[in-house]
């Protein structure tokens, strides 16, 4: 829950420098759409805070949707593995590096 606040050309950098060092990024990300941004315009119902409601709203905006997170490793010369909706207001990302896997190797 913390890619959403980078721009593509950052996030590209971060993949860089992520995938050697890690066989998979596994990423909940907040979805970004129109009810997800209406809930959060909810959020005074159950007491929450402004600065928490305006967190959310800016979350949801800079959270992602379809296959932005899987272009982004592609640009960063790595294979995603799976992207999707998960539930109703959240972005599940799934990439693998190089050496995915090797660790499992004899």
């Amino acid at each position: 829950l913390f890619l959403h606040h980078f721009d593509d050309a950052r996030l590209v950098r971060l993949f860089s420098l992520l995938a050697p060092k890690a066989p998979l990024l596994l990423a909940a990300e907040p979805l970004r759409s129109m009810p997800a941004l209406a809930a959060a315009r909810l959020l005074p119902v159950i007491g929450v805070n402004h600065v928490t409601r305006h967190d959310a709203a800016q979350s949801v905006r800079g959270g992602f949707r379809g296959s932005e997170l899987s272009a982004l490793w592609r640009a960063a010369g790595r294979e995603p593995l799976e992207e999707r909706r998960a539930g109703p207001f959240s972005h599940v990302f799934v990439g693998a590096s190089d050496n995915a896997g090797s660790e499992l190797k004899p």
